[in-house]
């Protein structure tokens, strides 16, 4: 009887060969992906902080990936890292962080080692808005406003303290960017200030606020008009001489003229002069088309 493989035979050992060939290679490519892992994320200074605080830190922190030069190097590195370290800690609300030196051993490598305890994280205490203005006057939408805009004051009591978000509020000036809509053009923060109790890990914001006068719409003043009669553009205002301030009808107004085919360009607002507030002039800044 004849000995040849039968086909059969033939695609059995060819199938138990190809699976020991892929055992054979899987573990080289593992182990070569994971020692490349290990180089990329290998720095000259090892960071040790609780998982958040180290995640917050790397993204604004870097570390050298090289060996100091020498030992000056090394402490001008740490002692500029403890400054930057403390900085960034505080814009996300930790001001009475620990921050510890010293040298870890790694194999044959000694690397020297940042350890950061955050300490206790600052909240906001007291929060106290406080208007000026004829907004206070005893009239009940006011008082709703005045209701409505504390209500909508992002930084809260028992929330957590960051500097960034502090600072954010007022250059966005939420408060104001609510009351300037409607009535009080001239509105303004008087003051601002967030008072810093680090032994009780918390921040009192302070803010006054001064709507200043009720601004009532008054003239329609025109600049760039050449070729066509003035009535082209009051006839589209939204408004009547007398009509309370409001951002809204000045917008719709500018959308009025631009849609105009007269128009290329057209520009319409105010000026918040105090001593104007009972009939603020609309200016109207235009080229024909």
């Amino acid at each position: 009887m004849s000995s040849t493989p039968s086909k059969i035979d033939y695609c059995y050992i060819r199938f138990w060969s190809t699976i020991l060939l892929l055992i054979a290679i899987i573990p080289g490519i593992t182990l070569a992906q994971e020692s490349f892992d290990v180089t990329k994320n290998s720095t000259a200074v090892i960071l040790s902080a609780p998982d958040t605080i180290k995640e917050f830190l790397a993204k604004y922190f870097k570390l050298p990936t090289e060996p100091f030069a020498d030992s000056t190097a090394e402490k001008t590195f740490l002692y500029r890292a403890q400054k930057e370290i403390r900085s960034l800690l505080a814009t996300e609300g930790y001001f009475s962080p620990v921050i510890t030196l010293s040298h870890q051993t790694q194999g044959a490598v000694t690397k020297p080692e940042i350890r950061v305890d955050p300490g206790v994280l600052m909240r906001i205490g007291e929060v106290s808005i406080v208007f000026r203005g004829e907004i206070i006057q005893e009239d009940a939408k006011y008082q709703k406003r005045i209701e409505q805009l504390r209500a909508t004051w992002p930084l809260k009591t028992d929330s957590p303290f960051r500097t960034s978000e502090w600072e954010q509020a007022k250059a966005k000036a939420i408060l104001l960017s609510d009351l300037t809509q409607e009535d009080f053009a001239a509105a303004n923060i008087v003051t601002s200030q967030a008072t810093i109790d680090p032994d009780h890990a918390r921040a009192d914001l302070s803010i006054i606020i001064d709507s200043g006068p009720v601004f009532y719409l008054g003239a329609i003043q025109i600049t760039g008009l050449e070729r066509y009669d003035q009535t082209l553009i009051t006839n589209l205002a939204p408004f009547k001489t007398g009509d309370a301030y409001r951002r809204e009808l000045l917008h719709l107004f500018q959308i009025a003229l631009q849609k105009a085919p007269q128009f290329n360009t057209v520009s319409v607002n105010i000026s918040p002069d105090t001593s104007q507030h009972k009939s603020i002039p609309v200016q109207v800044v235009l080229t024909e088309a």
